[in-house]
């Protein structure tokens, strides 16, 4: 992994995600090539360093990665620091239109009011 990402980012990603270590890591460097075609290079490795899950992919899952692999990408290295429940407190959140529609009940007005006192 160090030989891919250098020393400093293969360490980085352990710390992020110890679980890697475990991963088949003859599927790295071909992996890493389809992405890098997908992507470009140094674009695919911060993807991988982003999410170090995506070390986990056998080469053929690579080739069906797109825009969304790599939007995704950003979404998980923005929302680990907040913690695991962060995705489901976005998920919620993106959800109340949603649950406003089918219950139709207005969750945001009422919210809001609340807040504001009126």
């Amino acid at each position: 992994m160090s030989n891919l990402y250098g020393q400093s980012n293969a360490l980085d990603m352990c710390k992020v995600e110890p679980g890697i270590l475990a991963f088949d890591r003859k599927n790295f460097a071909p992996t890493l090539k389809i992405y890098g075609d997908i992507f470009g290079k140094e674009e695919a490795k911060g993807m991988v360093q982003r999410n170090p899950n995506l070390l986990a992919c056998k080469p053929f899952t690579a080739e069906g990665a797109g825009d969304e692999t790599m939007q995704m990408s950003y979404v998980i290295a923005f929302t680990r620091p907040i913690g695991n429940n962060a995705i489901v407190i976005l998920v919620a959140l993106l959800s109340v239109p949603a649950f406003e529609g089918i219950l139709d009940i207005p969750i945001r007005a009422n919210f809001f009011s609340l807040l504001s006192g009126s």
